[in-house]
């Protein structure tokens, strides 16, 4: 059982270690501030400006197209 109890400590031990390596190396690894996106910005202003314009275009057809209809 003696074998069995040190190999798990040890396995313990290796992945703490790596994990605490790895989170101080973290620090270093900040990004230049020009190159932050923010991600709860999804759709640039441009690109959702001219899909509201797409979608007024498609619902203005659609009411020409039932007009025609009638």
């Amino acid at each position: 059982m003696a074998p069995v109890a040190m190999f798990l400590f040890a396995l313990f031990l290796f992945v703490f270690v790596t994990h605490v390596m790895a989170f101080i190396m973290s620090f270093g690894m900040e990004k230049p501030k020009e190159e932050y996106v923010n991600p709860y910005r999804l759709v640039p202003r441009k690109e959702a400006e001219s899909y509201k314009r797409y979608e007024r275009q498609m619902y203005n057809d659609s009411l020409r197209n039932k007009k025609r209809k009638n």
